[in-house]
């Protein structure tokens, strides 16, 4: 099958799904969340702005109040139901915002996939499904290369779907925080009843996967999974899809909102820098330390931007390790140092 006829094959297909998950009704706003775990946040703290700017309580014109001698516009939309789409990874965290959503819609990869280029393509009669990102990706295999969307976040913190949404700056000042609902809180007890854990204090949670960071050797972890259980710790691996756990560990395979409960509850989480790491960070749990670990470029950039500048650093109540060196001894000393 050539290039062509299979992205058709797959807007066909997204459109089906649209049909069966989705009202045509543009009082129900759906969003296609489909990107790294991290970057997910960007999407998800804004809920309430969108909420806030086109639900029922808002006002129905643009300028309203004739600011800057502009003429009011009137709005064309009025949410009154959001619906985030996404996948099984995300739903995690998207669960930890769920105040400000009515319904997740969880669809398998290739599903999600498909429902997105049907979004995207122009083709769609449903106006009321957006992508959170412009997912040129989809398309094309990598980015756009122009000064577009990426430039223009770091310009001036816009979003592609506060772009298209938009949104003005001051429906955006209250930063949204994570919750614990009620589901989160039981499918967590749950969890630390099959493993019989009393006190999720006595839990460590190793991350030791990423897809944008370098990674640690396998020796050390082991090391300290051995070292922490032989302090009486329950000592966990976090897994996702065919991952394996470190050896003498348990695998955990969960929600992100499960271990985000779990971190809030004092669980220690150690883990090289990822979109998880992110997303937990947000929390500012207790017993959290991050791992930048520095063998390329790219992982100088995410060192700086987390202020991990120096070989031990502390923002808030998260230790970061800077690691540069990886003798085994040297950073399994380094890890039990700063673990408490």
């Amino acid at each position: 099958m050539d290039l062509f006829s299979e992205r058709i094959k797959k807007i066909q297909r997204g459109k089906v799904l649209a049909d069966k998950y989705c009202l045509n009704d543009n009082s129900f706003f759906y969003i296609i969340i489909n990107r790294h775990l991290g970057d997910s946040l960007k999407v998800l703290k804004r809920l309430k702005s969108i909420k806030d700017y086109y639900g029922d309580n808002a006002p129905r014109f643009h300028f309203p109040n004739h600011e800057n001698n502009k003429a009011p516009i009137p709005k064309r939309k009025l949410i009154r139901n959001i619906g985030i789409i996404t996948n099984n990874s995300i739903a995690g965290v998207a669960k930890l915002y769920s105040d400000y959503y009515n319904e997740l819609i969880i669809l398998p990869q290739n599903e999600l996939d498909c429902l997105e280029m049907y979004a995207f393509s122009g083709c769609s009669i449903h106006g009321n499904i957006v992508c959170d990102e412009n997912p040129h990706w989809v398309l094309g295999g990598h980015k756009e290369t122009d000064e577009g969307e990426w430039l223009r976040m770091c310009m001036f913190g816009l979003t592609e779907l506060r772009w298209r949404l938009c949104i003005p700056d001051d429906y955006c000042k209250e930063n949204i925080s994570m919750q614990i609902n009620q589901e989160t809180a039981h499918d967590t007890s749950i969890v630390l009843k099959k493993f019989k854990v009393s006190d999720p204090s006595q839990c460590v949670i190793l991350c030791p996967m990423a897809k944008s960071s370098s990674l640690l050797q396998i020796d050390v972890w082991e090391k300290f999974a051995y070292v922490c259980k032989g302090r009486g710790f329950y000592v966990f691996t976090n897994v996702y899809g065919d991952e394996k756990p470190i050896n003498g560990t348990e695998a955990l395979n969960v929600g992100v909102d499960v271990i985000a409960c779990l971190a809030k509850n004092n669980a220690h989480i150690i883990g090289v820098q990822s979109g998880l790491t992110d997303v937990l960070s947000k929390l500012n749990p207790h017993n959290m330390i991050v791992l930048n670990v520095i063998k390329k470029d790219a992982d100088k950039m995410y060192a700086r931007n987390m202020g991990a500048n120096d070989v031990v650093n502390k923002t808030g109540n998260i230790i970061r390790l800077r690691i540069e060196h990886f003798e085994e001894d040297y950073v399994l000393k380094l890890l039990m140092d700063n673990f408490h």
